[in-house]
């Protein structure tokens, strides 16, 4: 017998250990651009949730986590690219604060090519991350339900922990039942060519 996955979503995971400072500074300026900033356009959460604009690179706090975000997407680069000289680079990266009963609602990132989120802070009962299928077909498949026919991922992501994921790939953070702010890192990466 021969098996094979035929279009496949790739995901990856990382971590970045000892994450606890680092972490603290990007709240710290979280908070610091809402209160900056409190009347910002919400792009894909509810009513009680607050995304920073999407160039928050330029803030310090950020600046130090971008080294661990580079090192992770070029190794996805790696991974992926058939032809040299193709590498991911960082279109844009916002903070998402959840604060109690708010959530994100299922979205895509429409314009680009691989999308992630770093946790900065989760607490106990905040939400989990979802992925959702992206073969519409399935939903017609009826009982018994197997290992094809799983129509969501849960992520239950701690701190310091990060995903990455096609930008087209339909994603949700589930309500935050917690009594504190859940603190995410969103981005978006498109494919560049740079010259050897």
């Amino acid at each position: 017998m021969k098996y094979s996955n035929v279009f496949c979503t790739p995901v990856w995971e990382f971590n970045l250990d000892e994450c606890y400072y680092l972490n603290k500074k990007i709240s710290n300026c979280a908070y610091r651009l809402i209160n900056n900033s409190p009347d910002l356009p919400r792009r894909s959460g509810s009513r009680k949730s607050w995304q920073s604009a999407v160039n928050c690179h330029v803030e310090p706090e950020i600046k130090e986590f971008l080294p661990f975000l580079g090192s992770c997407f070029s190794q996805i680069s790696t991974e992926l690219s058939d032809e040299e000289g193709w590498r991911l680079g960082l279109r844009e990266i916002w903070i998402n604060v959840n604060s109690p009963q708010s959530y994100n609602h299922p979205h895509t990132h429409n314009g680009s090519h691989i999308s992630g989120v770093y946790v900065v802070k989760k607490p106990i009962d905040s939400g989990d991350f979802f992925m959702y299928d992206p073969r519409v077909q399935i939903n017609g498949i009826v009982e018994p339900k197997t290992t094809m026919e799983k129509r969501l991922k849960i992520y239950n992501m701690k701190e310091g922990d990060i995903l990455f994921f096609p930008s087209w790939l339909t994603h949700s953070v589930d309500l935050n039942n917690s009594n504190e702010d859940r603190i995410t890192i969103s981005f978006n990466l498109n494919w560049t060519n740079k010259p050897s």
